[in-house]
């Protein structure tokens, strides 16, 4: 669907591939130093010293206070260090500024951030997903700043990232990472299981008996958030359809939902996996920590979720055992589906906004200036292989890539199509709500694939 971004991509990527270029340094900040100028007589002491501590006053910096709104609350490790030390520059940079972070993870975050815009108070500078879901309400509203573009006309956003947080032609956020679905595993635990790399889903569910037998559980999978299960309804429609644009289609009642085959036959596949008991148990209501921490654990052999966890191979959160055996591969298809593992789920992930309402929005709008530059943010994040930024990264290849960065640039590479905007979030966020609620009620069995279709109708009509 989205191929433009994908030739894009895919041109600046190969350059990488072949050059390896070797990154450059960081940029040095900008000081400003005050300069003290007095014609105070000697024997005027006291008024000398009166004047000199005036002046001190005078080139003080005042102290500011910035509130942060984080949807990454483990600091240490993943995208979360990598947030934490950006921030630790230009706290470094900036001494007068002083951050207050809170950090809340995936959907409580969402529900604090409503709170706060009920209540007009919003952080100075917090975490915002450039989707129509998320992002609508806040720049309908006036909430988030308006960002002057030509600032950022040098640091390399890839064509289409910066879309999803413009509204009438105004920009009002950055975007951090390219975002895409894959399929992380473990190469020791499916070779001693005598399972091989999957090549289809019906790979995966004949690999459950060994699996299950060993202890493991085939597929860790986040099953509480809702999304991922809504992500993985797409997934599926479009591995098997090969079509990319039919799901939106459906959104925006171009196909009407109850009568489309295909929508319901992916509903019932959905429901297929998850009875074959594929995921862990309790999988619904294990979160994104838990998820992750049971692959990681080396107590899962598959884990579903996106690129951004493309760290996990350099990650010292987990054991050298783990690191050394954690691989990625794409999402697989389906043994009759007219798709293939080269039509990616992809799409620009969370990024950063600031409070229109903020008292420090000139310091804000600095801040996020200063870490969003390519040379700190990009640079950081691919070198350190915490995440693929949503800037051209390929001048800050070293040759000392992980396999798996390697692997995760390959599969972009070799995407046919891309998705854009996931469909949970293309439309309104009761949508969404409506969306995630009917897909896991579908997943656990509690309604049939037939009342999954006419539940997605209505959501359709009441959005």
């Amino acid at each position: 669907m989205k191929k433009q971004m994908k030739h894009v991509l895919t041109m600046f990527l190969l350059v990488a591939m072949l050059t390896s270029l070797v990154a450059c340094g960081a940029p040095e900040g900008d000081t400003a130093e005050g300069e003290q100028s007095g014609a105070a007589q000697s024997e005027q002491s006291d008024t000398k010293e009166t004047e000199s501590e005036s002046s001190d006053s005078d080139d003080a910096v005042e102290e500011i206070e910035l509130s942060v709104f984080t949807h990454l609350p483990d600091r240490t490790t993943g995208l979360g260090l990598l947030e934490q030390t950006v921030f630790d520059q230009y706290t470094a940079e900036n001494p007068h500024v002083k951050l207050k972070i809170e950090a809340l993870e995936g959907e409580t975050y969402k529900q604090k951030i409503t709170a706060y815009l009920s209540s007009n108070e919003l952080p100075d500078l917090f975490n915002a997903w450039g989707s129509s879901t998320f992002f609508d309400p806040i720049t309908t509203n006036g909430y988030a700043a308006e960002l002057n573009i030509e600032d950022f006309e040098d640091y390399n956003f890839i064509p289409g990232s910066l879309d999803g947080f413009m509204k009438d032609g105004k920009l009002y956020g950055l975007p951090k990472i390219l975002d895409f679905m894959v399929l992380y595993y473990n190469e020791d635990l499916l070779a001693s299981n005598n399972v091989e790399v999957p090549g289809t889903w019906e790979d995966i569910i004949e690999s459950v008996p060994a699996f299950r037998e060993a202890g493991l559980s085939p597929v860790s999978f986040d099953g509480r958030d809702g999304w991922p299960l809504g992500v993985l309804l797409q997934e599926i429609l479009v591995k098997q359809t090969g079509n990319q644009q039919l799901i939106y289609d459906i959104v925006d009642q171009k196909v009407d939902v109850t009568t489309s085959e295909e929508f319901l036959k992916a509903a019932a596949t959905l429901q297929d996996i998850t009875a074959n008991n594929v995921f862990q148990d309790s999988y619904l209501s294990a979160d994104y920590g838990a998820a992750l921490n049971l692959f990681g654990q080396e107590k899962a052999a598959m884990y579903y979720m996106g690129s951004w966890e493309v760290g996990l191979a350099k990650s010292e959160a987990y054991s050298e055992s783990f690191r050394e055996n954690v691989a990625v591969m794409p999402v697989p298809g389906f043994e009759d589906g007219e798709g293939s593992i080269e039509n990616l789920l992809c799409w620009y992930g969370g990024g950063f906004a600031v409070s229109e309402h903020s008292e420090n929005k000139e310091e804000a709008i600095k801040m996020l200036k200063f870490i969003m530059q390519p040379e700190v943010w990009a640079k950081a994040a691919w070198q350190t292989g915490i995440a693929m930024p949503a800037q051209e990264f390929s001048g800050y290849f070293t040759g000392d890539e992980t396999q798996m960065q390697k692997d995760v640039v390959a599969i972009l590479e070799n995407g046919v199509d891309t998705s854009g905007t996931v469909w949970i979030d293309y439309s309104s966020p009761s949508f969404k709500t409506d969306v995630m609620n009917l897909t896991q009620e579908l997943a656990v069995g509690v309604i049939s694939p037939e009342e999954y279709v006419e539940g997605i109708a209505k959501a359709i009509e009441d959005r």
